[in-house]
């Protein structure tokens, strides 16, 4: 079971150390950003970030209120397999993970 709701971005701020209350889109896209540039060094705190956005994603993909519109995105990027290509597009994509 997916412990993600889906509903927007704020619900990764914990795992990425984020703050609910002061944090925005910018600060989110930043610490995608962060975790990415990162990758070429293998550090076992990345896999499990990338892991949480994963799952956040899949969470989007599977949302009700959002099969409308973005849904076909969220479930193409959630089978992303390779993680830097993944990332890639969650950066790029960071202000619009809500539904």
């Amino acid at each position: 079971m997916n412990k993600y709701k889906g509903y927007d971005f704020t619900e990764l701020f914990p795992v990425l150390g984020l703050d609910v209350e002061e944090d925005d889109d910018k600060e989110f896209q930043e610490a995608l950003l962060n975790i990415m540039s990162d990758m070429n060094e293998y550090h076992a705190r990345h896999e499990e970030l990338i892991s949480e956005v994963r799952e956040f994603v899949s969470a989007l993909a599977s949302d009700s209120h959002n099969w409308d519109y973005w849904w076909p995105l969220w479930d193409g990027l959630s089978k992303i397999e390779d993680d830097f290509t993944f990332m890639q597009a969650c950066v790029a994509l960071a202000p619009h993970l809500w539904t």
